[in-house]
C-alpha cells in the first residue's frame, strides 16, 4: 500500500466495509490521511473487540472441524448482503 493507488485501493476497501453492521464485524467510525511530513498517512478508526484474534486462536494449534465450521459460517453470515447497512435506506 506504499503507491498511491494502493493508497487510493486501501480507502476503496475501507468504504465499502464501513457501512457493513454484523455482530461479526467491526464497526468502522472514521477514516482518512494525516499529514505527515512528506506524505500523507492513512488511518482507520475501528471498534476494539475483546477476546482472541483468529490468529491466536489458531496458533493454539489445530482447530477442532465443528470450530472450523462455526468460524465460516460467522464470516458468511457477516459478509452476506443481507449485513449491509445501505445508507440510502
Amino acid at each position: 500500500m506504499r503507491t498511491l493507488g494502493g493508497r487510493y485501493q486501501l480507502m476503496q476497501r475501507i468504504r465499502s466495509a464501513a457501512p457493513l453492521a454484523h455482530p461479526n464485524v467491526a464497526n468502522v467510525h472514521d477514516f482518512g490521511t494525516s499529514p505527515s511530513p512528506g506524505r500523507d498517512v492513512p488511518y482507520i478508526v475501528m471498534e476494539l473487540g475483546e477476546g482472541q484474534t483468529l490468529g491466536e486462536h489458531m496458533g493454539a494449534g489445530p482447530l477442532d472441524w465443528r470450530i472450523g465450521v462455526r468460524i465460516c459460517a460467522e464470516v458468511a453470515a457477516a459478509l452476506s448482503p443481507r449485513a449491509r447497512c445501505v445508507a440510502s435506506t
